[in-house]
């Protein structure tokens, strides 16, 4: 199905006047291929942009191992048509499905208010 193998990072970015990002690795696949087992990575802090936002990497592994649903972009009319897509919930947000999005190895850009 989808190009995808153990040791790729996705992210999501979301958040409402901020941009929060969290990354994951894949470190599994399932047997069917429909799903990646993933863990959380942490972020390291690449530059400072001003006392509310910083470009950032993903840092170490943290966590316990959860499932994530692979996917692909299949509409013409996006953006991202043919683009990998994980999709699903992290487990210290089990009421939010997210998409994660293939990272290009590119620092990312977050804001916050703290």
């Amino acid at each position: 199905m989808a190009d995808i193998k153990i040791g790729d990072i996705f992210y999501a970015s979301w958040g409402y006047d901020q941009t929060n990002i969290d990354f994951v690795q894949v470190i599994g696949i399932s047997p069917s291929g429909k799903t990646a087992i993933c863990k959380r990575a942490t972020e390291k802090i690449v530059s400072h942009e001003d006392a509310m936002a910083e470009t950032i990497v993903p840092g170490d592994l943290i966590g316990s191992s959860f499932r994530l649903k692979i996917g692909q972009i299949n509409s013409p009319d996006s953006s991202r048509h043919g683009e990998i897509q994980l999709r699903g919930s992290l487990p210290d947000m089990p009421r939010s499905v997210m998409s994660f999005w293939k990272w290009d190895g590119k620092p990312l850009f977050q804001s916050h208010y703290h």
